[in-house]
């Protein structure tokens, strides 16, 4: 009997655990993706924020999805996105992916808690141009 409830028990914790989806990697960059057709796009992500060094010393995860825009789920420490010197790096990181990674396609780079959930919404619509 005691070792039904401990099977149940780890069961149990299987089940009540949110899945993310599938998950690409590089170095200390993550990007969860749930559609096969995402796994590109989000291996591109994590090995492009990795190669020039987007995180160092933690784990950063992001999260990829589309509906009509891809949309880049970044999980930031709370009140960041409240904190408007953070603006032009988010939007930064937001111009670069658009530009490096989706080919200058207009994106949704979003802000997220570390459940995904959105906070903060940033549309990256154009690229830029040198002038």
């Amino acid at each position: 009997m005691k070792h039904l409830i401990i099977i149940l028990a780890i069961l149990l914790s299987f089940f009540s655990c949110e899945s993310y989806g599938e998950k690409a990697k590089s170095g200390y960059v993550e990007v969860y993706y749930e559609t096969e057709a995402l796994k590109t796009k989000a291996t591109e992500i994590a090995k492009y924020l990795d190669k020039n060094e987007f995180s160092k010393d933690h784990t950063t995860s992001f999260k990829l999805t589309n509906d009509s825009l891809y949309n880049v789920k970044m999980v930031v420490k709370e009140g960041s996105e409240k904190d408007a010197s953070n603006d032009m790096t988010f939007m930064s990181i937001g111009y670069l992916l658009s530009m490096e990674v989706f080919n200058n396609q207009p994106i949704n780079f979003m802000l997220c808690d570390n459940s995904f959930k959105t906070l903060k919404t940033i549309p990256i619509t154009a690229s830029i141009e040198n002038k």
